[in-house]
């Protein structure tokens, strides 16, 4: 695909667009892809996918700074709304396209309750073990980092300074850019 082909998809006021930056090689995008097609097909009409492979469109993945894969972003009306990097699962693929629908900027991803219960359990558990291990302070801190891995987006403090921290970004990205 060209860069003025991909520009001129992006910046279609008639729908939205989601963009996956994917490799043959790479195994969590081969792994996402029955899941990314069923989504897919599930908005089509309303959403378009583009997949993008960064062996094949090197210029469009350095020009859109892609600098791991499997990483979707999404447009609106032109305008990048959000990106996602890692291998996401059908509910979060579900998420992605309909924020994109709605035109949210920051959507929300939550933690599936399994996936939030094993990370306590496992924080919990090595932070045991680092206490009957004759006080393994390695052993604690990672129990420690896991389990606040499980509640992370529920803790009101993290919130509030990821919130301040990308402020803070917002503000230095604004004075770095040019101005036309």
């Amino acid at each position: 695909m060209k860069k003025i082909e991909l520009d001129t998809i992006i910046n279609d006021p008639e729908k939205p667009v989601v963009i996956e930056f994917w490799a043959g090689w790479c195994g969590p995008c081969r792994a996402m892809e029955p899941h990314l097609q069923k989504v897919a097909g599930e908005f089509a009409g309303t959403v378009e996918l583009i997949r993008i492979n960064v062996d094949e469109d090197v210029e469009i993945a350095r020009d859109l700074k892609i600098y791991a894969i499997p990483t979707m972003i999404a447009y609106k009306d032109g305008r990048e709304l959000f990106r996602k990097t890692g291998s996401q699962s059908l509910e979060s693929l579900r998420s992605i396209f309909q924020s994109a629908f709605n035109g949210i900027v920051e959507p929300k991803f939550g933690i599936s309750p399994t996936t939030r219960m094993l990370r306590l359990f496992s924080g919990f558990g090595l932070i045991a073990l680092g206490l009957l291990n004759g006080i393994n302070m390695l052993l604690i801190i990672g129990g420690a980092m896991i389990a606040f891995w499980g509640v992370h987006d529920r803790c009101p403090i993290y919130n509030a300074i990821k919130t301040w921290v990308k402020s803070k970004v917002s503000a230095k990205e604004l004075e770095n850019t040019p101005s036309e």
